[in-house]
């Protein structure tokens, strides 16, 4: 489910990078600067939405094991760990581009964290299921007459 929602993602901002002029061109027909203006921030606002889907799925597969706390607490990580400071700080810096990569710097970071998160529960989740085999008494032998 997560590869698949990662391909998926990866495909849309594809899209939405070779689109960008189409899409921006039919909100604002009549200004060309303007419509040069959007298609450049939404390339940069949407360069790691398939980091997004990471930030997004993770959460919800924790919340089905039982994590709660966990997954509320990744859910939250986009906005509170890595939105909220970058868009004081990024703007300073990069002006009108800082606030518009705010939202991918935040996608990726929180992709990032949610995805190394899901690789270690994982990871344990399957040495716990070995063990769990390993302790399993074998079938009783069938003997046939």
């Amino acid at each position: 489910g997560l590869l698949v929602g990662f391909v998926y993602a990866v495909c849309a901002t594809v899209l939405l990078w070779a689109l960008s002029g189409p899409r921006t061109a039919v909100f604002v027909p009549d200004d060309p600067e303007l419509q040069k203006m959007a298609a450049h921030a939404l390339r940069l606002a949407s360069w790691a939405v398939a980091f997004a889907s990471v930030q997004i799925l993770v959460p919800r597969y924790l919340q089905a094991i039982g994590k709660a706390l966990e997954a509320t607490l990744l859910g939250l990580s986009r906005q509170i760990l890595f939105f909220i400071p970058l868009v004081f700080i990024l703007p300073y810096f990069l002006g009108l581009n800082g606030a518009w990569l705010t939202i991918s710097i935040a996608d990726f970071g929180s992709g990032i964290v949610c995805g190394m998160r899901v690789l270690t529960v994982t990871r344990k989740r399957s040495r716990a299921d070995a063990a769990k085999l390993k302790n399993i008494p074998p079938p009783p032998e069938q003997h046939h007459h």
